[in-house]
């Protein structure tokens, strides 16, 4: 059983740990095109988030972390999507670019809906630290995928103002 637990927590522990790494490089704008200048936020914010899910789960079980990892999960899904979405209007009609579009935003109002619920009637109401933690990583999240969302529709809209699709 410990064995099986190990092989399960440690990929979603990588995933959560790049993916923490991903949105806070991107939101500082560090770019992987200058690698000798981003290794060392890779280092600082790889140690930080690992420590961040060290706490928690040594403040509970990994049923304390799991529900963060499928929120973050839609919002990553919900960024590849944007990605998409920015490769269909560069390469197809406008209209095509609804396809992929409508389910960001179909998982990303999921994803924060889901979170905020979790944030005011779970986490909140218990009054501990671990749960102050959880939210703090949940609302860090949805805000950096606000702010490449948003950045995501104003290139889409300069580039479907500028025709040049």
């Amino acid at each position: 059983m410990v064995a099986w637990t190990a092989i399960f927590i440690m990929p979603i522990m990588d995933y959560g740990t790049r993916m923490a790494r991903y949105f806070v490089q991107d939101a500082l704008g560090v770019t992987t095109a200058k690698p000798r200048e981003w290794w060392v936020s890779t280092l600082a914010l790889t140690g930080t988030a690992a420590f961040l899910w060290s706490y928690l789960l040594q403040t509970g079980t990994i049923s304390t972390i799991w529900p963060i990892f499928g929120i973050c999960n839609q919002l990553m899904a919900s960024i590849g999507l944007t990605a998409a979405t920015a490769y269909v209007l560069r390469k197809r009609r406008p209209i095509y670019g609804l396809v992929t579009f409508w389910l960001v935003l179909v998982f990303a109002s999921a994803s924060i809906h889901g979170a905020t619920i979790k944030i005011l009637h779970e986490l909140l109401p218990t009054r501990v630290m671990a749960a102050y933690v959880q939210t703090a990583i949940l609302i860090l999240f949805i805000m950096l995928f606000l702010v490449t969302l948003i950045d995501a529709v104003r290139a889409y809209i300069r580039r479907l103002r500028t025709n040049e699709v």
